[in-house]
This record gives C-alpha cells, structure tokens and sequence, in this order.
C-alpha cells in the first residue's frame, strides 16, 4: 500500500520517520500495533495581521478616535501616540479582532507614565457594536514607578482580574519591551519580552466574546505632563492549528491461558496438604484438601485464585487462635 507525499509536516517530524518529497509515492506508516499513523497539519487563519508602520500615514484598517488635543506621528517606522494634560484628552487606535484564542503583540514603550494617565495595550470588546458586558484582556501603565505595570482582565465591568508584576530582567516601562496579550481557551496571559508575568483563570473575557485590539491613552483628571505611547510595530494572531499525529488504537487483544498454571499459597503457616479432625465435612469426608489451583477447564484463572484463596480463608477462620501460635497444622 503506497501513499503520496506532501513534501512538510508541522511541526518538524525529524527522528520520527522520514518525510518525502512533494508528489513522491511512499511506504505507508504502520505502528508497532499494526495502526496506519497519519501526521499533518490544520491550520487556519482568520484576519492575522501586521503593521510595521513604515508610511507616514497611519494605516485606514485602524479606526482612529481622539478627544481633546491629543494626536499621533509616524516617525523612523514608530508611532507615537500622545496626550497633553488636560484632564478627559485621549487617543486610541484599534481594529476589529476576534474571539480567542487569539494574541496581541506589540514592540512599545511608554514616556511620562504617570498616575490618572491609564496606557492600555491589549483587547477590549468596549467599541464592539450591541455589547453591552465589558470584557478585556489589558496590559496597563498607570503609575510613576517605572519598574511596575499591571495586567488586568474583564469578565464584566464589576469582574475584573488584576495583576501587578515587576518587568522581567530590570528593564522599564520607558524602555522598548515586547508585550504579546493572549485570550486563549479558559485562560488570558501575557508575556513581556518572551517571558509569561501573567496568567488569569477567574474573571476572564468569555469563549465567544468578540473584542477589538489595539492601545489607549486617556487622562481621567489634569496631569502634570503629556504622556507618549510609542509603538514599533502591532501583530494580530489569530492562527488555529490542529496537528493529526499519532495511531488510534484499536480493539484490545483477548488473552485465552492453553493451559493453566499452578499457584501456591506460601506464608508463615505454609499449607499445601491439610489433615485435621475438625476439618471433616468442611471438605470431604477425609478432611483432606490440597491448596493448590491446578486446571480448572474453562473457568478464568484470577477467578479460581480467588475462589481457593475464599477456602483458605475459611480454614483459618476455623483453627484456633492456639493452634495457629503452636503451628498445630500436619505439613
């Protein structure tokens, strides 16, 4: 039987088995248990995206909406969204997403973080049209200390999931870092510069909740300064794999015994051939009974253990506590 080869595999198949070459007949896989093995990918991509912001203009796939004075540049492939300090100025930039799972990533720092100035970077269902239950996964800056951010989920706008952690390796938050937000199946995450800060399970988007992505800064009161977000770059993932690998196991073998085998109890009183006078009647008129399970036809040999281990049981119970300790027992 001969199959033909797609000429990849996801992912690298390498000391497994050898991958032909697109189009090339080959030897079907089969498994140790006689199991035809299948690997390939399923992949699927809805919407992903990236902008390097390489023109001068934002592009028109962004919904751009300012309030006050605020406003944004392109400069040398960045972005610099900023604020003055006039309390309720804002800017945001987003587009429309997905539900998860699904990861925002963005290359960015942020200049002048100060309180009652909220940065967010990450998903919101907030400009989805007809929501009406808050749901977000966010990395927030809110704060003067450079060395701390939050991150920060939505189930509703009471249910809310916060986080703060110190940025990994020393750096700060006006420095460039990567900050990738994940919703994925059951959980949110983030990870800055690669490494997990955070894992949110409680109050989380839900499994179909549709929600946008991009970044916001707003002034709740007057600040003393204007703030900047400053982005690099913006990627949108939203790629579903499925790997097929693997055999599928199939009936269990049925194990028949040709012929039985002999198993004898041992112990401190060792009894293979007992003779005793109270015994008479218990197992014959002898009072003889060999425990031993020898070839019992057809019946099945843990349920013939346990039957004699049953009547062994029972010639115990009838000696007596004193004849036990005396080892009062023919051998």
């Amino acid at each position: 039987m001969m199959g033909v080869g797609v000429g990849a595999s996801y992912p690298d198949p390498s000391g497994m088995y050898q991958e032909p070459a697109a189009g090339a007949k080959a030897a079907v896989g089969i498994d140790a248990f006689g199991n035809l093995m299948t690997r390939g990918p399923v992949l699927t991509d809805e919407d992903s995206y990236f902008d390097d912001f390489v023109t001068s203009t934002l592009d028109p796939s962004w919904t751009e909406e300012i309030i006050g004075s605020a406003s944004h540049t392109i400069t040398n492939s960045i972005l610099n969204m900023t604020t003055d300090g006039q309390a309720g100025s804002s800017i945001k930039i987003l587009r429309e997403g997905d539900y998860g799972p699904m990861t925002f990533g963005t290359t960015a720092r942020v200049e002048n973080s100060q309180a009652n100035s909220i940065v967010y970077l990450g998903f919101s269902n907030e400009e989805v049209p007809g929501v009406t239950t808050r749901e977000a996964a966010v990395v927030t800056f809110d704060t003067e200390d450079l060395r701390i951010a939050k991150f920060q989920t939505f189930a509703s706008l009471t249910q809310i999931e916060t986080t703060d952690f110190v940025l990994p390796g020393g750096t700060k938050t006006n420095e460039w870092n990567r900050y990738t937000v994940e919703v994925g199946a059951g959980y949110s995450a983030l990870r800055v510069n690669d490494v997990q800060v955070a894992r949110h399970k409680t109050h989380i988007p839900g499994p179909y909740g549709v929600m946008y992505y991009g970044a916001l800064i707003s002034n709740r009161v007057a600040v003393g300064r204007s703030v900047c977000l400053c982005m690099d770059n913006a990627m949108f993932r939203n790629h579903n794999a499925v790997e097929i690998a693997g055999h599928f196991t199939g009936e269990p073998l049925r194990v028949a015994f040709n012929e039985m085998p002999e198993v004898q109890i041992w112990g401190q009183h060792k009894v293979l051939d007992v003779e005793h006078e109270g015994l008479e009647g218990a197992f014959g008129s002898t009072g003889r009974e060999l425990a031993a399970v020898a070839d019992m036809g057809a019946r099945g040999l843990l349920g013939e253990i346990l039957c004699e281990l049953r009547k062994l049981n029972t010639l115990f119970q009838m000696l007596s506590d004193e004849e036990l300790r005396n080892e009062d027992i023919d051998e």
